[in-house]
């Protein structure tokens, strides 16, 4: 949580410096610009008057064309390229780059047809078990397997299906197949801002993919070429040997014990049975959710874990997904249990220690020291850094004291760290869950979303293979450039190491649909709902969130980022939690310090326009309660 302030008011300064030259000329603010205009009578104008009108005339040629440029949405920043520091970032040499190519596409983490880039050298094509083989390429795909833009990988791997996803009824969408894989191929194809797609166009394509728009669905397009979810049928044409997590586990490592538990122990749900044969877990990309928080919890966190447990499925009966929720406690907290005695008292995060979400709710105490050293490539190295930097600048001396004590750079870590060390998805706690992840758990290679409108990574979703080799890449290059894990900075590492193709670096739509509007593109044709600006997320909206309700924010997206906001209540006439009953004391808390008695904020509110905020705490809220089923038309059980 601790960089976003910091890095989004870089990515702010960032937006509005296109509009730096109204600030030089006045004029330029208005709708029509109008320069001082010279009488015709005045023959005496003195030199520096009219210097100055040349001046200002120019200015305002090159505002408008700058403005001209933006309005058509052209990319033109990207024409300005990564400036790497006078000695290379990446420590690596060529043919080390070339054999963590080789392995990672052998071990089955680039289920991608795009080539390896010709830079990379490889001389031949190297075996990928996680594409089905090469006789059977749609034409679709074809262009991306031509020679001349690199290698192509070998494929090796099973059949894909693609399906059209069930609906049991017209009411709710179904829950992705189980065992689903997205197909980042297709999507791209339909979402890549860089070619020229629009985020409306590919949430369509999101949704009615995933059968998210069951009985609301009219006839268009060619919805064949709109599918992009896949099972994997038959058999693979070879199989290559893989590193398991059993062969690599450390015995005295308590968290790979807990993690190889909770993988083999399903959930049933009272009155269920279990299934007789439970699939096996994947414990290299196991369904983990990590994110990151400081005391003390507040209602951004409780968010995040309410549209988790609203979204995904978490009554699976192997494989479950689970939330981990990593607390950097401060002195006195050293263990996970005296971390929960503290959390008991906190109304936003003591309802989650309730026995009913302890299998999927895990809250564990964040230790520097403990983490870096439990991690291979750190261990040996960490205390030895001499400064840490970020984003290339110095901002500390280094020591174990700076990794405490720094948190403005702590989750730019955080998120690399544990993902390495324990596989899964990073998120940033400004992040709510719209849908399940089931087919994004099924992709086996590692990926990151864009930033904005440049072809750089933002790491607010992160998702790594455990223990991948590139992830020790990312650790063992952070370590030499300082322990720099900014996201601007990890995009230097790939394009200096052609590393990008492994670390997908997926469209904005899918986990941050509103940064393109916000920053002023693709305003002619916005998805639903349109924001201007991040905190309209929180202010009322005449009425559509109430009328639309969940299902009309960003369908199809996997989740919302909201970039901060941390001073934004989500429901500002009840800024507490409404759980119910068996969580009502924390609810009391507020309400006796917010001096609001029971029914008192009911006076008056039902004219009250509600925000986009406020309606999905209260869904997520209604389900906990008992009172409506999730979005996928499933009731909770106590």
């Amino acid at each position: 949580m601790f960089s976003h302030g910091r890095r989004d008011s870089r990515a702010a300064s960032t937006r509005h410096s296109k509009f730096s030259l109204q600030r030089l000329v006045p004029a330029l603010n208005s709708d029509r610009a109008v320069l001082p205009a010279v009488h015709p009578g005045r023959r005496n104008m003195s030199r520096v008057s009219k210097a100055r009108i040349v001046l200002l005339a120019a200015a305002a040629l090159l505002s408008l064309t700058v403005v001209a440029v933006l309005a058509t949405g052209a990319e033109w920043s990207r024409t300005i390229p990564f400036i790497s520091s006078p000695a290379p970032l990446v420590g690596y040499s060529a043919e080390e780059l070339k054999a963590l190519w080789q392995r990672e596409v052998n071990a089955g983490h680039y289920p991608s047809r795009r080539p390896v880039p010709k830079e990379v050298g490889l001389t031949a094509r190297p075996l990928n078990p996680a594409i089905p083989s090469r006789s059977k390429i749609p034409n679709k795909y074809k262009a991306l397997t031509h020679a001349d833009a690199g290698t192509p990988t070998e494929g090796s791997g099973r059949e894909r299906e693609y399906v059209n996803v069930p609906a049991r009824n017209a009411s709710f969408p179904p829950r992705p197949p189980q065992d689903s894989i997205a197909d980042f191929d297709a999507v791209l194809a339909h979402c890549d801002y860089n070619a020229g797609k629009y985020v409306r166009d590919c949430l369509k394509v999101l949704r009615l993919g995933a059968g998210l728009d069951v009985g609301r669905r009219v006839r268009q397009g060619a919805l064949n070429e709109w599918k992009y979810v896949y099972l994997e049928t038959g058999r693979p044409a070879s199989r290559v040997p893989q590193t398991s997590y059993e062969d690599t586990a450390r015995d005295d490592d308590p968290e790979h014990a807990e993690l190889r538990r909770v993988s083999a122990q399903p959930i049933v749900p009272p009155g269920a049975s279990p299934s007789p044969s439970p699939l096996p877990c994947d414990l290299d990309n196991p369904r983990l959710f990590h994110i990151f928080w400081a005391l003390p919890f507040t209602d951004k966190p409780y968010m995040a874990l309410l549209s988790f447990l609203y979204t995904q499925n978490t009554a699976r009966d192997a494989c479950r997904p689970q939330m981990w929720v990593w607390v950097n406690a401060g002195p006195g907290i050293t263990t996970d249990g005296q971390l929960e005695a503290r959390l008991r008292d906190s109304p936003w995060a003591g309802p989650f220690l309730h026995p009913r979400f302890h299998d999927a709710i895990q809250f564990k105490v964040w230790d520097a020291a403990e983490q870096l050293d439990a991690v291979d490539e750190l261990k040996d190295h960490w205390r030895g850094v001499s400064v840490i930097r970020s984003e290339g600048r110095v901002v500390a001396s280094g020591g174990r004291a700076a990794v405490d004590g720094m948190s403005v750079i702590l989750s730019d870590m955080v998120r690399f760290v544990v993902c390495h060390r324990f596989g899964g998805v990073y998120l940033d706690a400004d992040t709510v869950l719209l849908r399940d992840w089931e087919e994004l758990w099924g992709w086996k290679g590692a990926f990151a979303y864009q930033w904005s409108r440049f072809t750089r990574y933002n790491t607010a979703v992160t998702k790594l293979g455990r223990q991948s080799q590139l992830g020790a890449f990312i650790l063992r290059t952070a370590l030499r450039n300082g322990l720099d894990f900014h996201p601007i900075t990890v995009s230097k590492y790939m394009k200096e190491a052609n590393l990008e193709p492994l670390f997908t670096r997926l469209p904005d739509a899918l986990f941050d649909p509103a940064w393109l509007n916000t920053d002023s593109f693709q305003r002619d044709r916005p998805p639903q709902p349109f924001f201007l600006t991040y905190g309209e997320f929180f202010d009322a909206q005449a009425g559509e969130p109430e009328a639309l309700g969940m299902e009309g924010f960003f369908r199809g997206a996997f989740s919302y980022h909201y970039h901060n906001q941390w001073q934004m209540p989500f429901d500002r006439v009840r800024n507490w939690p409404e759980l119910g009953a068996r969580f009502y004391e924390g609810e009391r808390q507020l309400r006796q310090a917010a001096r609001v008695s029971p029914g008192r904020e009911l006076d008056g509110e039902a004219t009250v326009d509600l925000s986009w905020s406020t309606v999905l705490k209260r869904t997520f809220e209604a389900y906990v309660r008992g009172e409506r089923p999730n979005m996928y038309g499933e009731w909770i059980v106590w």
